[in-house]
């Protein structure tokens, strides 16, 4: 992956509601990437997660839910892994409400990304790359990489959110975010 060789890590960032992102982890890993996943799983903070038993396939969960101080350990956690030129893969949510700049278009609706993430990367000063895994026939996974997106956390927010609305109207099976669609189908 080209964004490593300046030596400063590099973030791939994947829409939450999309595609089958909880395989680029251990994709990448069995490539021989170091790969941290960051989420809002259970409380308890980095845990390894793997499967099979392939002693190669090298990859943690980093865990960023819980009080104050837990996210602060996993902040270092991941500023940690970026100064050992590692992979952190971060999944941010899509909620109903959010600045306008992180508006994702789906099905007529708009949800907002988690502006939060990209004010982290903007000081984390590491490339983040947007990355879509997506099924094809045959069963076939494919993981596409994105060019980095601009160091400054407003542009990178929005141009990400274009990225996955384009990505939501291209292949809306994809898409997670129908129950949220159907919850409100009183507003169509």
């Amino acid at each position: 992956m080209a964004a490593l060789q300046a030596g400063k890590g590099a973030v791939l960032l994947s829409c939450h509601n999309f595609g089958f992102s909880k395989l680029v982890a251990p994709t990448l890993a069995r490539r021989g990437y170091h790969v941290h996943r960051a989420g809002g799983g259970k409380k308890g903070g980095h845990r390894v997660s793997r499967w099979g038993k392939d002693y190669r396939i090298n990859w943690k969960y980093l865990d960023h839910r819980g009080d104050y101080w837990h996210r602060l350990r996993s902040l270092a956690a991941v500023r940690a892994a970026l100064a050992l030129n590692q992979v952190m893969h971060i999944s941010p949510r899509a909620y109903d409400r959010g600045e306008e700049e992180a508006a994702v278009q789906f099905f007529g609706r708009k949800y907002f990304l988690d502006s939060r993430w990209f004010r982290l990367f903007q000081m984390l000063q590491a490339p983040v790359l947007p990355c879509f895994a997506i099924a094809g026939s045959g069963g076939k996974m494919t993981i596409v990489i994105h060019p980095a997106l601009p160091a400054s956390a407003k542009p990178m927010v929005r141009q990400f959110a274009v990225i996955v609305s384009d990505y939501l109207s291209r292949l809306p099976e994809c898409g997670r975010l129908w129950k949220a669609v159907y919850l409100n189908r009183g507003q169509w």
